[in-house]
């Protein structure tokens, strides 16, 4: 079992986002849990990922998902679908 770890997220792509840990250390995890929510969403996006990039200058890292449920993909595609009609 994981430890749980407070970050928010600056990005997010239908592959995945980028995380920035709160007041937390980075351990160096390779596989990661996430559980978010998507701006205006109610429900709970829980999902697994892949690190792909660690940000030292930024203390970011990239995350690619490797398993996300068909209804939460969808809930992702419309959220950035959303922000690109806006922008």
């Amino acid at each position: 079992m994981g430890i749980p770890y407070t970050c928010w997220a600056s990005n997010i792509s239908r592959g995945g986002l980028l995380v920035h840990p709160i007041n937390e250390p980075w351990v160096g995890e390779s596989v990661v849990g996430l559980q978010f929510q998507i701006p205006g969403h109610k429900d709970l996006i829980i999902c697994s990922g892949e690190v792909m990039h660690e940000y030292l200058a930024d203390d970011g890292t990239g995350i690619r998902f490797t398993f996300l449920e068909a209804a939460q993909r969808a809930q992702i595609n419309a959220f950035i679908e959303q922000e690109l009609k806006a922008a």
